[in-house]
């Protein structure tokens, strides 16, 4: 009666245990169900709230453009105020998708214990820097934004890693060719860094990607060769009516390798300022829009972007063919060369690396001069596939010599020289001839320099050619080189291995993971929301488009005021799914904040109404416990009553016989 239990253990109540062992652990499932219920609903309710202030923030940067778009789009405070405005909404979107609770970054994916996203915007002028709007863009695309990689030569464990053109001779652009297809998924539209070269380091946007994933192709701004235009039509922007530029008429000349416009009339140049924007107009070759990075009046540079020549080094090889060398044009497929079986090895006997970059002479025919890459090696190392770029002019049987391009080593007698420039570039000499490669040819700039045996301060470094002499005897190193001087020394000179790294960031940091939700035995909901969701990512690249370039510039928003219209496109279709118009950048992902609300409050609301089950559930239980496990009281005193009554009229008879004695009777 005390514990109002029928029995302290199962044994008492043997006939209903098992049900009510069965009722217990489902009440204690219920409970789990509902901690567990209340634990997601809470990073649900985070989740939610910053919806709702990144929804506040694009709502507020998409009304600021709208407003700035119907008005002069060529006024520099107007257009500093809307790029300063994309700025601060791109810090608020980092600020908020970072949002962290317990040690858990809500939009990070599974990775829940690390950043979710990093735009990595410290200062509007430092994003300016990297993101010019001219040479190097903003991606515009999502693959393009979110292209996360990094390469270097460990992936293709060749010897002639990277090779770097300042013109391709396919595209006309400069490209950056692989030993392997490395590049097979890098994205057209994605910015890439590049380290580790000799003179390449930088950020660049890719324009396109070929020859079956071997070779890049960068966004180029550099002008082509081309003198004596006449009546060039020339226009910067008037700082007094953005609408109505100065213009002119002029002749003039042009020089690809010092990126110099020269006018024929001395100082006609002179009131284009330096970091002005300016467009030509009547040229052969080089219409467009342009920077000044310099201008006397007579000589203007322009900023440009390109490679510069880099050799990758190689393993030796030069090959004479007496008749017996053939070109083979693949048609539809890839070209090839063809020579005696074993031809195409290194030193070791190994078969050429793929990406080796070969230069033919001596054919007689329009190979010479012209630099194929390999692709393959087959056929008994006596056939050479070519990327799909090359283009070779069919001959067989002819004589020639085949000699990669990128290898060199000189050994000196007593007849190497280091000369410290003082104030000029330090230079490395030795017999006229001497830095040339396979073919003859001048080493190319770039091209790195091992010292070795020298017995002095200069083995063991590594130099950096600038230029090659004429006679091909003097090397001249660039500007951050310094040798220790020395005379008459012996030693070798090693073309360096090509390295680098080629690499592409994304803004996110998280993963994509999706994780699950069981909110009771049949139901469940899928925790998909992260940093990369579409709905995020149209609207940081619209604040990216908007805030790149600098005013004045060609890359400046003044300049490219079409990227008005783009961004808003982008940040409507990042509210809701009624964006109208066509997408600039191509079919979107149809992901936005009013649906990511829409899914959060579901979640929520499933989640409320089962624990209300869950809860009504454990009340119908808990009572169907109670029937089985207690007693009732009422009943359980009346019956003891009972029992002491007739225990002690029992008592009082058996006290009664006790006192019965035969004296009684007698």
């Amino acid at each position: 009666a005390t514990t109002e239990k029928k029995s302290q253990d199962y044994q008492g109540i043997a006939r209903d245990s098992r049900r009510l062992v069965n009722l217990e652990n489902e009440t204690s499932l219920l409970r789990r169900y509902i901690a567990n219920n209340e634990q997601v609903d809470v990073r649900l309710q985070i989740q939610e709230t910053a919806v709702e202030s990144l929804h506040e923030t694009i709502s507020t940067f998409r009304d600021e453009l709208q407003s700035f778009g119907a008005g002069n789009k060529q006024d520099q405070e107007r257009v500093e105020f809307v790029q300063l405005r994309a700025f601060e909404a791109l810090k608020s979107m980092n600020f908020l998708l970072n949002t962290e609770v317990d040690g858990r970054y809500m939009f990070a994916g599974s990775r829940s214990t690390e950043t979710a996203v990093d735009i990595n915007i410290s200062t509007l002028s430092a994003f300016q820097t990297t993101y010019d709007g001219s040479r190097v863009t903003v991606a515009t695309t999502r693959d393009g934004q979110l292209e996360n990689f990094s390469f270097d030569e460990s992936g293709s464990q060749a010897k002639n890693w990277l090779t770097f053109s300042r013109i391709d001779g396919t595209s006309g652009k400069s490209s950056v060719i692989a030993s392997s297809a490395q590049f097979a998924n890098v994205t057209a539209g994605s910015t890439i860094t590049i380290s580790g070269t000799g003179s390449n380091d930088g950020t660049y946007t890719v324009s396109a990607v070929r020859g079956s994933g071997t070779i890049i192709d960068i966004v180029t701004t550099q002008l082509t060769d081309e003198s004596g235009a006449t009546d060039v039509m020339v226009s910067y922007p008037n700082p007094d009516d953005g609408a109505n530029p100065f213009q002119f008429t002029s002749n003039l000349s042009f020089t690809q390798s010092t990126n110099t416009i020269t006018a024929a009339v001395a100082g006609s140049l002179s009131n284009i300022p330096v970091g002005s924007a300016f467009t030509l107009a009547g040229t052969s070759s080089n219409d467009g829009s342009y920077t000044v990075e310099s201008n006397d009046g007579t000589n203007l540079v322009i900023k440009t972007k390109r490679f510069t020549d880099e050799a990758a080094a190689g393993d030796t090889f030069s090959f004479t063919g007496a008749s017996n060398v053939s070109f083979v044009d693949g048609g539809g497929g890839a070209d090839t060369i063809v020579a005696p079986a074993g031809t195409f090895v290194d030193s070791s006997g190994a078969s050429l690396a793929a990406g080796t970059t070969l230069r033919i002479s001596g054919t007689g025919t329009a190979n010479d001069g012209k630099t194929f890459t390999i692709a393959s090696v087959s056929g008994g190392d006596s056939t050479v596939t070519l990327v799909s770029g090359d283009v070779v002019t069919a001959a067989t049987n002819v004589s020639a010599t085949i000699s990669n391009t990128g290898y060199f080593q000189f050994t000196a007698a007593a007849n190497l020289d280091f000369v410290d420039g003082g104030t000029a570039a330090d230079t490395i000499v030795a017999p006229a001839g001497t830095f040339v490669d396979g073919s003859g040819n001048a080493l190319q700039a770039g091209t790195k320099l091992t010292i070795a045996g020298t017995g002095d301060a200069n083995a063991g470094v590594t130099y950096t050619i600038a230029s090659v002499s004429a006679d091909k005897s003097t090397v001249t190193l660039v500007s951050t080189d310094a040798v220790t001087a020395g005379t008459g020394l012996n030693g070798t000179v090693t073309a360096a291995e090509g390295a680098g790294t080629i690499a592409s960031t994304s803004y996110f940091k998280g993963d994509m993971l999706t994780r699950t939700h069981r909110v009771d035995d049949n139901r469940q909901f899928t925790l998909d929301l992260n940093g990369a969701d579409p709905a995020f990512e149209k609207a940081i690249r619209a604040m990216m488009i908007i805030a790149q370039g600098e005013f004045g510039t060609d890359g400046g928003l003044d300049q490219n005021s079409s990227r008005v219209a783009d961004a808003m496109y982008l940040l409507d279709s990042a509210l809701d799914n009624t964006a109208e118009g066509t997408p600039p950048y191509g079919t979107e992902q149809t992901s936005n904040l009013e649906q990511v609300a829409i899914n959060l409050g579901f979640q929520r609301v499933l989640i409320n109404q089962t624990n209300t089950l869950h809860t009504d559930f454990i009340g119908f239980l808990e009572s169907s416990i109670a029937d089985m496990e207690n007693t009732d009281l009422t009943e359980t005193l009346t019956k003891m009553l009972d029992d002491q009554r007739a225990l002690e009229a029992s008592f009082q008879v058996f006290a009664r016989i006790r006192q019965l004695s035969l004296t009684n009777f007698i």
